[in-house]
């Protein structure tokens, strides 16, 4: 049996978690917020038919689904996470040459336009407020939020590749 000084426990403790530790309990911990706004999200969805923004709208109105939540569901609904949308940031410019999303929904030819330049594009968990820490607290939509949502909601059928070159 090992006997140690209170002094000695302390040199061989790790006295904080280590950063794997605390990355695994960041996104563990954001699954009960996730399950408790499921619903809300889905209404959402359902409810924001009207238009291909409407979503946007609805959200500006809807109580206990802040804009960061809203985005990590697409996010999961869509399997986008920030690793691949790190990875296709690069690659923005060129599949988006005018900075603009042109898409068909209903029908319907639309276009969005990039609120962030796209060589200023910041899309990783952090700048967006999806990772685990600030998931826990409401962040209002931000143009880069609000670029990502459309990306992941249109920008597949603008640009086919993005869903199936091995970025999705």
């Amino acid at each position: 049996m090992f006997r140690f000084t209170p002094t000695e426990l302390r040199q061989r403790a790790a006295l904080f978690w280590s950063s794997e530790l605390t990355s695994r309990e960041a996104s563990a911990s954001i699954i009960p917020l996730l399950l408790q706004t499921q619903g809300k999200f889905i209404s959402l969805l359902d409810v924001a038919d009207a238009s291909p923004i409407a979503w946007r709208h609805v959200l500006g109105s809807t109580q206990n689904l802040s804009a960061n939540v809203f985005l990590k569901h697409l996010m999961v609904l869509s399997d986008v996470g920030g690793e691949l949308l790190k990875r296709l940031q690069p690659e923005l410019p060129r599949i988006f040459p005018d900075n603009t999303i042109h898409y068909i929904w209903r029908e319907n030819d639309y276009e969005y336009i990039f609120k962030t330049p796209l060589q200023k594009f910041r899309m990783d968990n952090k700048s967006l407020c999806v990772d685990g820490e600030r998931l826990s607290s409401p962040c209002p939509l931000s143009d880069t939020m609000e670029d990502v949502v459309m990306l992941i909601l249109h920008g597949g059928m603008t640009c086919p590749h993005f869903m199936y070159q091995g970025l999705h």
